[in-house]
């Protein structure tokens, strides 16, 4: 699943549990971009790369 506008992106694998997400409602509203796994932040990044 990917989405994105005004600043929201959300890309996930549902059958791992694993996204990355920006300016998502359970992630901090700070530009970067957080690796989530079973809905826990376990990383955070500057760049999507």
């Amino acid at each position: 699943m990917v989405k994105r506008g005004g600043g929201y992106y959300k890309h996930s694998i549902p059958d791992i549990g694993l996204s990355i997400e920006r300016y998502t409602e359970i992630v901090p509203a700070d530009g970067k971009f957080y690796l989530i796994k079973s809905g826990e932040i376990i990383g955070s990044y500057k760049l999507k790369k």
